[in-house]
């Protein structure tokens, strides 16, 4: 894996010892690149060593070669070298090399693809597939989210090859229904496994599992699992496996049952929370309104187990503030965030700024977050954002109809998408100025870009229209 170590070696052999490398030479060293993926030092090395010192690339060497661009989803160069080997050379292609070009295929997510060059493999070339073949044609549909196609290809090399499925592969099949997610077949497949397979189910099979039922809503579900993964399987949780089960509180508003079972991780466990686990519970807090409590979680992070929080962390607070009107707040952890923790807003955390002082129908205290936003941080600004000194700009007393204009023009400069938002704020801007011709003109754009209008602005039309 040190490829300068490797090179200073092979010229002290060549140089010093004057031993001349040969094939299991330049093996080593084309292996070592791919490895590594540094396709320069495998086509560096792979040229000097045929054209420079006249050795002759294996069987081996161009595997490894071919292996390397299938690695990093190069599906070009890996039928560029395939082809190579098949019209250059004397070497037949193997089970090694055709697994890699389905690999590559598996990489970029193309199934059909996986499917077709199997075909060539078996049908074509007559060769066998060995057990990474299988492997990667499973969780190349797994990963691609097609469960149907998973689970028949796993069933299919077991019947025609007469090959037993591996972990692995119904591994990622349990990955692929968690992330749809089907408990129901996710639980199926990992008591198949036990029962019927005699395959032990590890750690990252029940971690998707119990995520699963964490992403349905169904933290009871989550907890029987983990029961099972510890007393019937005798698997220790890590970290991901308790992160999911207090995302599953916190999914379903518990924010009680997510700290709950963040002692038990700690106290019981002997694990301690990540950055992401804490922010799960500072979201949860958030949403359930509780916004002295997830400012405390975040103290408890910082202050006591020395997490560093994320951009995402600090959003998720401020924005709860913002949806408050509470501006004070909001700014107070926007200067902890950038002094204190040393992160940079984006456009989601001035947003969320600017959107606190519409709710506070504070439309100075907008603008010059906007200006802050713009040429401080230099950040462009998204439709979201212009929506939002819409709101401001409406819900304040002191804005003069020029100044919903000067804002509205910001979608045309910048080439910005208006949503029923932006529709929503204009109507509102109509009714309070009584511009009964802009409100005609903007309703019909509104429904020239096809957006079925609400009863709201129906509504809103009626009192800017009157009798008319």
């Amino acid at each position: 894996r040190d490829n300068d170590g490797i090179i200073h070696w092979l010229k002290y052999i060549i140089d010093e010892l004057k031993i001349p490398p040969n094939a299991s030479t330049m093996n080593i060293v084309i292996h070592a690149f791919a490895k590594s993926k540094n396709m320069e030092g495998v086509l560096e090395w792979f040229h000097k060593f045929r054209d420079e010192m006249h050795i002759q690339p294996d069987r081996r060497t161009m595997s490894s070669v071919i292996s390397a661009f299938a690695n990093i989803g190069d599906v070009e160069n890996t039928l560029k070298w395939l082809r190579i080997v098949r019209e250059e050379t004397k070497i037949q292609p193997n089970d090694v090399m055709m697994t890699a070009v389905i690999s590559a295929f598996a990489k970029t997510g193309n199934t059909v693809g996986v499917v077709d060059w199997f075909r060539v493999m078996t049908e074509d070339l007559k060769l066998q597939p060995n057990k990474y073949t299988a492997t990667t044609i499973v969780s190349a549909f797994a990963n691609a989210g097609d469960t149907v196609g998973a689970e028949s290809w796993l069933l299919k090399l077991e019947k025609e090859y007469g090959r037993k499925p591996q972990l692995f592969e119904v591994s990622a099949l349990v990955h692929a229904y968690a992330l749809v997610p089907d408990v129901e077949k996710a639980s199926q497949w990992v008591m198949k496994m036990r029962d019927d397979m005699q395959l032990q189910p590890d750690v990252g099979t029940m971690n998707a599992l119990i995520n699963a039922y964490a992403r349905a809503s169904d933290p009871e579900g989550a907890v029987r699992w983990l029961g099972v993964m510890r007393k019937e399987m005798g698997l220790s949780p890590d970290q991901l496996t308790m992160g999911s089960l207090i995302n599953a509180f916190a999914q379903n508003g518990d924010t009680a049952g997510a700290t709950r079972w963040l002692r038990i991780m700690q106290e019981e466990l002997g694990l301690q929370p990540n950055s992401v686990i804490m922010t799960v519970l500072i979201d949860a807090h958030a949403k359930a309104g509780d916004l002295e409590g997830a400012s405390q979680w975040l103290r408890t992070m910082t202050r006591e187990l020395y997490l560093t929080p994320t951009l995402f962390t600090m959003n998720v607070l401020i924005n709860a503030y913002a949806q408050r009107g509470d501006t004070e707040k909001a700014t107070e952890w926007l200067q902890r965030m950038t002094e204190e923790f040393q992160l940079k807003p984006n456009i989601v955390t001035m947003n969320s700024i600017l959107n606190a002082f519409a709710n506070k129908k504070d439309f100075d205290g907008a603008r010059r977050w906007f200006d802050v936003l713009r040429f401080e941080l230099e950040l462009t600004p998204v439709a979201v954002t212009i929506n939002s000194m819409l709101k401001a700009a409406v819900r304040s007393s002191n804005v003069e109809w020029t100044t919903i204009l000067e804002y509205h023009e910001y979608f045309k400069t910048l080439k910005l998408r208006q949503d029923e938002f932006t529709f929503g704020f204009l109507l509102l801007a109509c009714k309070k100025y009584g511009r009964k011709e802009e409100a005609i003109e903007w309703f019909d754009e509104l429904l020239n870009l096809g957006m079925m209008p609400s009863l709201f602005f129906c509504g809103s039309m009626r009192e800017i229209l009157g009798n008319e």
